[in-house]
Formats: C-alpha cells, sequence, structure tokens
C-alpha cells in the first residue's frame, strides 16, 4: 500500500478517492537485453500498476494507473512497455554520467524522495 500511496502524492495528488480499495499483487521486473533490472512493476489489486525505478538516483514513480492493467507482452503495438524500457535506459544511463561529476542537485533530489517515502 504504501507504494500506492507515493504514487499518488508523487503528482501533488490523489489519483483516486481512496488508495483503501487497492493492494499490491505480483511485482514484475522490466530488464534490459543484458538483464539488468530497469524497473519494478507493482501490479494492483483489484486493478492498475505502479511502475518504479530499479534505481535511487532516479525519482521512485516513473508511471502508474489505478485503472488499468500493465501489459507485459512483448509486441511492436505495447507503446507503454517500449516507452519504459527506452525512459529507463536514458534516465541510468544520465544517472551515471552525472553521478560521476560529482554531487548532482537532481540526483541528490531523487535520492531524497526516495528517503522521505
Amino acid at each position: 500500500m504504501r507504494v500506492a500511496a507515493l504514487a499518488a502524492t508523487s503528482t501533488g495528488g490523489a489519483a483516486v478517492d481512496s488508495l483503501q480499495e487497492f493492494s499490491i499483487g505480483a511485482t514484475v521486473e522490466i530488464k534490459q537485453d543484458d538483464g539488468r533490472c530497469l524497473a519494478y512493476v507493482h501490479n494492483l489489486q483489484p486493478a492498475g500498476y505502479i511502475v518504479t525505478s530499479a534505481d535511487t538516483a532516479i525519482r521512485p514513480v516513473i508511471a502508474f494507473s489505478f485503472k488499468n492493467n500493465f501489459d507485459f507482452v512483448e509486441s511492436k503495438s505495447n507503446v507503454l512497455l517500449h516507452l519504459v524500457q527506452a525512459d529507463m535506459k536514458a534516465r541510468l544511463r544520465l544517472a551515471a554520467e552525472s553521478g560521476s561529476q560529482g554531487n548532482d542537485p537532481l540526483i541528490q533530489d531523487n535520492i531524497k524522495q526516495w528517503e522521505n517515502r
């Protein structure tokens, strides 16, 4: 339930009337071709999902829906899956580049987002 609350508050307001209606079911990793975890999809019950980063240098909540389920089927038409994969690859690459230059303010803010949850 903490992940659902995180998603609702991370966007500046609750996206649903009551988070009590949801529970977290299975959590599934979204991986790169090399097997490295890019993100986690927390499936919600009765419906919905929350995508969280696999790295604290990136903001915790990447995407969410409290109405639709996440489609894991690998196909050209699965825009959400491909968008999350491409976005997380780019974010991880930029975080690695920025992290090598010292205390990047954006990365520090992202880490605080994780710590404050």
